[in-house]
């Protein structure tokens, strides 16, 4: 049987920052994990990757230009070429997430999904419905979104919109903000609970459960004498 490959997925529009936050995290030591490095780049930005700097070897950095190599067969290939004991992959922001999972060899599983935004353009892009299904599409499997350039968006409204725009594709995924000075900022803007506690019966959907169980630890007397299926 193949050895499983885990896979660091980086997502995002073209200049939201995927470039920037890869090479970071390929200059931290910690990163390190002992194998080699398969680095795939789905799209050609501004800011070029500097091996350079990686904070180890064995990176093996190789360039998709078009979707039509998005085949299960040229990324075993790959990974053959390349020895490689994980993958990174930077996908391009105007290619669908299936399509990315559909060429996926069977041993390769995403072990990692990371958003990026640029706070200059995030509002942009939500006012615009094809832009705006390409966000959803790419934050529906991510674990957080990054959003860079903060100091644009750095208001309630602003924040407002954004965190609404994240819940529509996932409650799952947190929300950063990073500042010029390197700061960071946490989204702490409380979700609404994706049941009606008023119901003479309360139903809570499956994939609910973990919300119902952490809410009712939090405030037990809100289902006092209530009926829960």
């Amino acid at each position: 049987m193949p050895k499983q490959i885990p896979v660091y997925l980086f997502v995002g529009q073209l200049e939201s920052g995927k470039t920037k936050f890869i090479q970071e995290t390929m200059e931290d030591p910690n990163f390190d994990s002992g194998d080699k490095t398969l680095l795939l780049v789905c799209e050609e930005g501004e800011i070029e990757y500097d091996p350079s700097k990686f904070a180890f070897g064995g990176v093996h950095v190789a360039q998709i230009e078009d979707k039509s190599e998005l085949t299960a067969e040229n990324l075993t290939a790959l990974e053959k070429k390349s020895g490689c004991g994980r993958v990174i992959i930077e996908y391009n922001g105007m290619w669908l997430i299936q399509e990315l999972y559909d060429a996926l060899p069977d041993n390769w599983l995403i072990y990692q999904s990371l958003a990026t935004a640029d706070g200059t353009t995030i509002k942009t892009y939500a006012g615009d419905s094809a832009m705006r299904s390409l966000l959803l599409d790419k934050l529906r499997g991510s674990e957080l979104l990054v959003v860079n350039r903060a100091e644009a968006v750095n208001d309630d409204e602003s924040r407002q919109l954004i965190h609404k725009l994240v819940r529509q594709a996932s409650r799952r995924c947190d929300i950063a903000y990073e500042f010029k000075d390197g700061s960071v900022a946490y989204d702490d803007i409380p979700d609404p609970l994706p049941f009606d506690v008023d119901a003479p019966v309360i139903e809570i959907p499956e994939e609910f459960f973990g919300i119902w169980y952490m809410d009712c630890m939090d405030d037990p007397k809100k289902y006092d004498g209530k009926t829960v299926k």
